[in-house]
């Protein structure tokens, strides 16, 4: 990226800092691109992996081991609650940020607290 305009270079080409690594796990090709696009310039952030299922998200997850991982609850082939559960078994210590457009807070809220973290305890 040498000849590239300051503004066509990402975050981390142009902070010569060490990058915070993330995933991007999102089904809808717009919102996953648009969220890595939002990373790409984020000083001191990177996009390691992206994914659009939630079985592709477990596999990524384990080959790259993200710093952070932005997780999409709706997913075409399981819920990211269950990807969730599923890495957080092998990686208890994982990052994940929950993005979500529902509208059911409480019932997402409860399935967290009383499925997905007893069944990491």
């Amino acid at each position: 990226m040498a000849d590239s305009p300051n503004w066509q270079k990402s975050a981390a080409d142009r902070s010569g800092v060490d990058c915070q690594r993330n995933q991007v796990v999102a089904d809808h090709p717009i919102v996953r691109k648009g969220l890595m696009l939002m990373v790409k310039y984020e000083p001191g952030m990177e996009t390691a992996a992206e994914a659009s299922s939630g079985a592709e998200a477990i596999a990524q997850f384990h080959q790259h081991r993200p710093d952070v991982t932005l997780m999409d609850l709706r997913l075409g082939d399981m819920n990211g609650v269950d990807a969730i559960a599923t890495i957080r078994q092998d990686f208890p210590d994982a990052r994940i940020v929950i993005l979500t457009t529902y509208d059911k807070y409480l019932s997402i809220k409860i399935y967290i607290e009383e499925i997905v973290i007893p069944s990491i305890a």
